[in-house]
């Protein structure tokens, strides 16, 4: 479930990413065994990680990630930068780096994780800000306390 703070964002991938994870998907299927990107479920399970082959499921199907799902989503695109085009000499289904890139939503799903990523960043922030001011309201202020909330709230919305 994912946290009232984060009740504003949509965590369902656009269909771009989408589109960009079945290119993943269709590109593995094409590879040679040892030249597949990405690690099977099972093979990511052995290894106590997240299966770049799951994710791609996840995201053809654009089923709603969660908030942390995201976060790493933008984790591997910022590690994985280098892998966003096919590496020379190469053919798409023979380059494990760009078929993993796909396989997490391509470009479309970086420029999306990178957004969400933003936007949950600033609702953390006004959630602590709004706990904060709890702590110190009081009747006699409560009336500066709303202020600074709304000057707050503008202030996010431009920066």
């Amino acid at each position: 479930m994912t946290a009232k703070k984060y009740e504003h964002i949509n965590f369902k991938p656009p269909e771009r990413v989408a589109k960009a994870a079945e290119r993943g998907l269709e590109l593995r299927k094409e590879a040679p065994k040892s030249k597949k990107g990405g690690l099977s479920v099972v093979q990511a399970k052995k290894e106590g990680v997240g299966s770049g082959v799951q994710r791609a499921v996840n995201l053809k199907n654009r089923d709603n990630m969660s908030p942390d799902t995201v976060r790493r989503m933008n984790n591997f695109f910022n590690r994985h930068k280098k892998n966003k085009a096919i590496d020379k000499g190469k053919t798409a289904a023979e380059d494990k780096g760009y078929q993993a890139w796909l396989l997490w939503g391509g470009d479309p799903g970086a420029s999306w994780a990178r957004k969400i990523v933003k936007q949950m960043d600033a609702a953390d922030k006004k959630a602590k800000f709004e706990s904060f001011l709890d702590s110190i309201a009081t009747e006699k202020n409560s009336t500066l306390i709303e202020c600074v909330k709304e000057g707050f709230d503008a202030w996010n919305k431009i920066n």
